[in-house]
Formats: C-alpha cells, sequence, structure tokens
C-alpha cells in the first residue's frame, strides 16, 4: 500500500527527480500527470474543471507557442522553467521515463504520452547529441500507432515544429520526423547549464543558435523573445529574409533542408566549447599552483575567483559598452572596437609588457615543481600554449617565436 503522505513527498521533489514509472506515482495516469504536478509545483493555482476533463486542450491564450520538451536533463529541465516562467504552455517528460515505457512496452501509456505531446505547437528534444536521431524515430513509430481521431484535436494536429538542442548537431537528425509535417529545426542556448533548475532569470539575454525551415526560424524566435533572451545570426544567411531562406533550401535541396554550412556550425560549437569548457582550464589549474606551494583549497578558490572576476570583469563590461554603443542595424563586424582590440586594451601583466625575464623565471619554476608529476606538467603545457595564443592575438613576433621554441623544446 502507499500513504498519500508518500505520494507528496515525491510530488514535492523537483520536476526532473519525479520517477512517474515507480511506486509511489507509477498508478497515477500520464493524462493527469502534468496537472497534478503542476498543482504541487503551484499550489495556489487549482486544477480548472476544463483542465482536468480534458488534460490535452491547450489554454486560451495568444499566439505564442505551446513546448513539448522530451528531456528533463540540464538543459530540457532550466528550458521548461523559463518557459513556464514566461507564461506559456509548457509540459515535458524525462527521456529515462520515454525509453522505460519502451522496454516495458507500455502500448496504451506511450500512446497516451504521445497523443497529450502532440496537442502542443513545438516540440523541443533535449538529448544528448547521439540519441537525437533514435528518439526522433521512436517518437514518430508513436505517432504511426495513434488512430487519426487521436490526431486531430482542435484543428491543430501536430506539432508544427520539432527542434532539437544540441549545439553540433543538424535538423536533418530529426528527418523521421518529417513525414509528419514537421518542420525541422536547430535551437541552441549558449549557456553552460549547470542543474536542471537553473533560474529563470539566469537566461534574460542568453543567446540562442538557431537554424532550420524559415517558419521554425520565426517560431523559435518568438519563443526567445518570450524568454528575453537574443537570436545568434550568421549574418550571411540572413536568417530573417525569407527570400533568403528559400534560396539557400533550393541549394540544400534534399528533404530536410539545413541553411548552414556545415563547417559554419562545427566552428560554432567550437567557439562555445572554448568560451565555456575550456575557460575552466586555466582557473584550475591557478588553484592547483597555489595548493602545489601550501595555500589551502578554500583561500586558493577564494582567491583566483576574486583574481578571475577583476580580470574578466573589466574585458567584459568593455564588450557589453561596445555593443550597446551599435546601432540595431549594425554587425558585430561592423563595430570599430572589436574584441580583439578589447583583449589588447584589458591585458595586463609580463605579457602585455613583453617581460621575457619574468616569464623564462616563471617556467624555470613551473618545470621545477611539477617535474615527474604527469597530471601537473599539464600546467607547463597550457602556460605556453596559452601564452602563445596571446602573443599571437598581441601579433609580437619576439614573444612567437619565443614561445614556439619552449613548446618545440617542451615536446
Amino acid at each position: 500500500s502507499v500513504s498519500s503522505s508518500e505520494i507528496r513527498t515525491h510530488l514535492s521533489l523537483p520536476i526532473e527527480q519525479q520517477e512517474w514509472e515507480m511506486p509511489p506515482l507509477s498508478w497515477i495516469p500520464h493524462l493527469l500527470r502534468e496537472e497534478i504536478s503542476r498543482l504541487y509545483s503551484n499550489p495556489s493555482q487549482p486544477i480548472s474543471e476544463e483542465s482536468a476533463l480534458h488534460p490535452h486542450e491547450p489554454s486560451i491564450q495568444t499566439k505564442r507557442p505551446s513546448v513539448f520538451i522530451w528531456g528533463r536533463g540540464r538543459c530540457g529541465g532550466s528550458l521548461a522553467l523559463a518557459i513556464r516562467g514566461a507564461g506559456l504552455r509548457v509540459s515535458s517528460v524525462s527521456l529515462r521515463e520515454l525509453l522505460a515505457l519502451k522496454e516495458r512496452e507500455a502500448i496504451d501509456d506511450l500512446r497516451s504520452l504521445i497523443a497529450k505531446a502532440s496537442s502542443y505547437d513545438l516540440w523541443l528534444i533535449a538529448s544528448r547529441d547521439d540519441k537525437i536521431e533514435p528518439i526522433s524515430s521512436l517518437l514518430s513509430s508513436l505517432l504511426s500507432s495513434l488512430r487519426p481521431s487521436q490526431l486531430s484535436r482542435n484543428n491543430s494536429p501536430l506539432p508544427q515544429v520539432v527542434a532539437h538542442c544540441s549545439g553540433i548537431a543538424s535538423p536533418r537528425r530529426l528527418e523521421p520526423l518529417k513525414k509528419w509535417g514537421m518542420q525541422t529545426a536547430q535551437c541552441h542556448p549558449l549557456y553552460s547549464f549547470k542543474t536542471s533548475q537553473t533560474p529563470p532569470e539566469a537566461l534574460h539575454g542568453v543567446a540562442y543558435f538557431i537554424t532550420g525551415h524559415a517558419t521554425a526560424y520565426e517560431l523559435l524566435s518568438s519563443l526567445v523573445n518570450d524568454l528575453k533572451g537574443n537570436v545568434l545570426n550568421l549574418p550571411s544567411l540572413a536568417n530573417s529574409a525569407l527570400d533568403k531562406q528559400e534560396q539557400l533550401a533550393e541549394k540544400y535541396s534534399d528533404s530536410c533542408p539545413d541553411v548552414v554550412n556545415e563547417d559554419h556550425r562545427l566552428l560554432y560549437h567550437a567557439a562555445a566549447v572554448i568560451g565555456a569548457n575550456l575557460s575552466m582550464v586555466p582557473l584550475s589549474l591557478s588553484e592547483l599552483l597555489l595548493e602545489e606551494i601550501g595555500i589551502p583549497r578554500r583561500e586558493a578558490r577564494a582567491a583566483v575567483q576574486h583574481l578571475y572576476h577583476s580580470a574578466l570583469s573589466a574585458y567584459l563590461n568593455d564588450l557589453e559598452t561596445s555593443t550597446n554603443n551599435q546601432s540595431t542595424n549594425t554587425l558585430i563586424n561592423e563595430d570599430p572596437h572589436t574584441p580583439l582590440q578589447v583583449f589588447k586594451e584589458q591585458l595586463t601583466g609580463p605579457l602585455m609588457r613583453g617581460d621575457l625575464n619574468t616569464i623564462e623565471a616563471h617556467l624555470i619554476a613551473l618545470r621545477g615543481a611539477v617535474k615527474g608529476n604527469p597530471t601537473k606538467e599539464v600546467v607547463v603545457h597550457a602556460y605556453l600554449a596559452l601564452s602563445l595564443a596571446a602573443a599571437r592575438l598581441l601579433d609580437r613576433t619576439e614573444l612567437i617565436k619565443f614561445f614556439e621554441g619552449e613548446l618545440f623544446m617542451d615536446k
């Protein structure tokens, strides 16, 4: 038997931790799960008689899109919170729950789930890159299992658009859903999600990389606007111009046109990796060195954090100022105050001064401290590689030659 207190305890958990296919929640019908979850997350908003009787029916609102998210991980869970916070109709399901239903061959539950999802304007697939196509194929097969009457509620039989949230994958991975008349797209938030409970306000101002069919682009742009984000355009693609979209679609004339050069997509994703993932490397190595000389970890971490804030705040503030000075019709690469100029103006230390004596002393000390420790030897490689990159950005020939020589010797 299951007590009501157990049910309340599980429903009070964050959405991504609610295991609907496990006791004590497994007995609750799929059609009621969204409303029950919403009731517990917002007790002041009761379930209306209309929504209880017709959980598939979209609420009466403006033409802002309703969204169903396949995935409740860090990206999917955070987007669901932000979309709900923007006042849009949104629901989601964890991919683990979806696959568990498939594994158990719970046909009725799967049909109820896909029928419910089909009443939304937009599907977002927030999964690992290698799972996008398998999930698309599974959803397509589930749609095939529905009766025609289940696909024709409210004169809106199926979502208009399906998009994935990967930064590197093409919309072509959504090909299995094309036969259902859905337009496909990529919608990647340029944000480093650390939790599935990211506060909605943290996503204000975030850039979203959108590409795909023109209608999909328009719908996703509307969603990004509701989230108070910004659409990141590749200027050469002129996404806002439908005639340009059509020309590009003809160029990529297979069944799932994708209007972004694949090299551009890869470079975009590489930029995201450098700006987010790899930015953690020097911070961690700085802390490692401070610990190496006996500074306690807590003090070392606090010191490095303050150092980073002081170094980056000037850079970011300068970039923000120069960006705000642009007219709305001016592209970033036409801005006279470019990121490279900001870098040159804000960089301090021995590199900026061309102080090779200090740099050589650093290298002697670093090599002595990490000798024989393969894990810590990476500090030397990072120091040289990052310094060489900075020297090239500064276009300082003597520094470039020095660091190229040191890197060659260090192999």
